[in-house]
């Protein structure tokens, strides 16, 4: 093993992951809002890469088509190194839509199956999973056109599809993130949360950011980043002869 080979963390989802790697301004005080992939990206500097494929719009009907080509891609053509070490999935606001003119709909039971077969796939080849369930949604939020626009989405059905998706996860053993249960219980309002009454403020994201590093913590602490060595000596540490012992043969 070469220290210049990385494993990956695999950031898979919807646009909620899409945006995940997003610089928002604040427009009252300039600020930049928090953003969870390049948190992670921090975290696991010298350490793991992130890699984010989020596909705005996608459901998980999509997702299953998609995944084997990622895995293919990123972990399966690979040396052992360079693979997917840890992913969250992170599909359901889409799934849980129904009505409008979309076709992101899908029943919640083909959801179900959707997902434990996806979570099957990462975990065949020994990638820890973390599942993210959906968190809330608000749609007075959104402005008039995308209210036209949209398909119909609700609290309710968000928090169906993260219990069903909860209940594929204790089947699997596998840990999960519930977003839903975190916002409603995080004291802050739908404005403070949710961009458009869907998409996440920096907010948002650093709530996730913070139960993910949990989960994390608590299921797979070999991979927490406080636990990965750093490649490469310190700096100070790294004389010439100290490098040159790293280079491939």
């Amino acid at each position: 093993m070469s220290v210049y080979q990385y494993g990956k963390f695999l950031l898979f989802g919807d646009s909620i992951t899409q945006y995940s790697s997003k610089q928002i301004i604040e427009p009252d005080n300039g600020r930049i809002q928090f953003s969870i992939a390049a948190a992670l990206t921090n975290d696991y500097q010298r350490k793991l890469e992130v890699i984010t494929r989020g596909f705005d719009g996608y459901n998980s009907e999509q997702a299953l088509h998609i995944l084997p080509e990622i895995l293919k891609y990123e972990h399966d053509t690979k040396p052992v190194e360079e693979q997917i070490k840890i992913a969250w999935i992170f599909f359901g606001t889409n799934d849980s839509s129904v009505g409008g003119n979309h076709v992101q709909h899908v029943p919640i039971d083909r959801y179900a199956e959707n997902m434990e077969t996806m979570i099957k796939m990462l975990q065949s080849r020994g990638i820890k999973v973390i599942a993210i369930k959906p968190g809330t949604h608000d749609e007075t939020l959104a402005d008039e056109a995308k209210q036209r626009e949209r398909a119909k989405r609700s609290n309710q059905l968000q928090k169906q599809y993260g219990d069903v998706l909860g209940e594929v996860c204790g089947k699997l053993e596998v840990p999960s993130v519930d977003l839903y249960d975190l916002f409603i219980n995080s004291g802050l309002s739908s404005a403070d949360l949710l961009s458009d009454g869907i998409h996440f403020t920096g907010t948002a994201y650093q709530l996730m950011y913070n139960e993910l590093m949990k989960v994390i913590s608590a299921y797979y602490p070999a991979l927490h980043p406080d636990n990965i060595p750093l490649k490469l000596p310190p700096w100070r540490e790294a004389t010439l002869d100290k490098l040159k012992a790293y280079r491939s043969n």
